[in-house]
């Protein structure tokens, strides 16, 4: 097929041991209905699953699929849709989402109580990552940069600073196991990868890794516990394993016409009852999560 072709016989030897060498099938966990628009996914403190639907609500679930609604976002002003995207669990912020329509930050409390932490984000929040220091990375897809939060004073705004910019369409990010080295997706136009070396101070120049065609629309991102990185293609409804020791994309999952057509954001299972060798995938176009156990 034409898939197999893409694929070449090295790259189909040598992957990465903790993902399998052949296709996988991603099955849905969630329905549509019951997380329509999925956007972003993470897991809280507690070990449970977290995702924001784009028009505007934060589901909680349970490991059995029981779903709450944590909270309701509320679109900015002058704005139709709330349009969320990221969603991250912080220790001291607890839930932080990205209100990407309207450019705000949203933090959410364990009981739902929901207030402004950032106002007039210009430049698309989308989605997150935390350092080592407790510090919230957000990529902004419209202004190309991503930035870093740092807490401030007990009932001020946070600080924000510049760390790269320059990174067309940043969209999802993911650590290096060292937390030395960030990679960030470029969604448009075409796609890639790109990558910082997190040393000295910034602003950090962005070099480019990879821009396959295998990556179109590269939407999540997300690291492998043994130094690989899995990529949502949102448009062409794939999940595309990028091995760093092999610096070459392969194809993990390939279903355009069902669960993956759309696919978003991705997250591992947290806690003690989300497996951690298994993958969820939310759908902006299809919605639910999809769910793949490695």
């Amino acid at each position: 097929s034409d898939l197999d072709a893409e694929l070449s016989d090295e790259t189909a030897q040598e992957v990465s041991p903790w993902l399998p060498g052949e296709l996988v099938a991603v099955e849905p966990w969630l329905s549509s209905s019951e997380a329509p628009g999925s956007e972003g996914i993470c897991f809280d403190g507690a070990g449970r699953m977290l995702v924001t639907l784009n028009r505007g609500d934060v589901i909680r679930v349970e490991a059995d699929g029981s779903i709450e609604t944590l909270a309701t976002i509320e679109p900015a002003a002058g704005e139709n849709v709330a349009g969320l995207a990221g969603v991250i669990w912080h220790p001291d912020w607890q839930v932080v989402v990205a209100q990407f329509t309207g450019g705000r930050l949203v933090q959410i409390s364990e009981d739902g109580d929901v207030q402004v932490l950032v106002e007039d984000m210009a430049g698309g929040p989308n989605a997150f990552v935390v350092d080592d220091e407790g510090r919230l990375l957000v990529s902004l897809s419209e202004a190309t940069q991503v930035v870093r939060l740092t807490q401030g004073a007990q009932g001020s705004a946070p600080e924000i600073e510049v760390l790269a910019e320059g990174i067309p369409y940043a969209n999802g990010m993911a650590w290096s196991g060292d937390k030395q080295t960030l990679y960030v997706n470029q969604t448009l136009p075409g796609s890639a990868i790109w990558k910082m070396a997190l040393q000295g101070e910034p602003l950090y120049v962005p070099e480019l890794l990879s821009d396959d065609a295998l990556l179109a629309s590269a939407d999540g991102l997300i690291m492998t516990p043994d130094g690989a990185l899995v990529v949502a293609s949102f448009a062409r409804g794939r999940l595309v394993v990028y091995d760093l020791k092999l610096s070459a994309p392969r194809v993990l999952s390939d279903e355009p016409t069902a669960v993956l057509m759309g696919v978003a954001s991705l997250a591992f299972g947290s806690g003690t009852a989300f497996d951690a060798r298994c993958l969820y995938t939310t759908n902006l176009m299809k919605g639910g999560v999809g769910k793949l156990c490695l």
